[in-house]
């Protein structure tokens, strides 16, 4: 554990001459041609919690969010996506296939 804290502490120091963690995750994303931010993951991580089936409290709890950030995260990607087919499933009627 100690060997973990002072690498994640080197990492730190590092930020600021441009070596650390943080500018190596830029550097490799753009080699990669990755448009996508660190924290489009964690994202990414509630929305596959909750089409898991994971309710908002649960989910507050492992990311150690605010209930509020949680609700607002959902209702954009996870509860409007589900009223938008919810929507498109009414207008198709019955006999429409999925």
């Amino acid at each position: 554990m100690c060997a973990l804290r002072r690498r994640i502490g080197d990492a730190s120091r590092q930020r600021r001459t441009g070596d650390g963690l943080e500018n190596q995750i830029i550097k490799a994303k753009a080699a990669c041609g990755v448009d996508k931010h660190l924290h489009d993951a964690r994202g990414t991580f509630v929305t596959r919690l909750r089409l898991a089936g994971l309710g908002r409290d649960k989910i507050t709890q492992i990311m150690a969010w605010k209930p509020a950030r949680v609700d607002r995260l959902l209702m954009l990607y996870v509860e409007q996506e589900a009223v938008v087919k919810a929507t498109v499933s009414r207008i198709q009627g019955p006999s429409a296939k999925p």
